[in-house]
């Protein structure tokens, strides 16, 4: 909206140069605008393609946190079977000195 108030601008000091006889100013002017209206069209190129590179990253990110969560909770459910299984044993051990005292 802004740009278009620019050019809405420029246009009407073009009107004016070309009235005043001033034709060398009112190409330099129409040369500047279509200089800026240039930019903001690669401007607008490198926002986009900036936003998708972020989108990208952001989108890579977020997949590699997950696998790295899911490799951590596999890890440590890993550590607590053998934690248990180990506890088992150690269980099965005693459990006939237990017997024998119950008795």
């Amino acid at each position: 909206e802004a740009f278009t108030k620019i050019a809405f601008h420029m246009e009407e000091g073009d009107r004016w140069f070309e009235l005043a006889g001033r034709t060398d100013k009112a190409q330099q002017a129409k040369d500047e605008m279509d200089d800026a209206e240039r930019k903001v069209d690669q401007l607008e190129l490198d926002f986009g393609d900036l936003s998708r590179l972020v989108r990208d990253e952001v989108g890579r990110f977020d997949a590699q946190r997950r696998e790295d969560l899911k490799e951590i909770i596999i890890e440590f459910l890993e550590s607590l079977l053998s934690e248990q299984q180990d506890l088992l044993k150690a269980w099965e051990r005693f459990a006939p000195e237990t017997a024998a005292i119950i008795l």
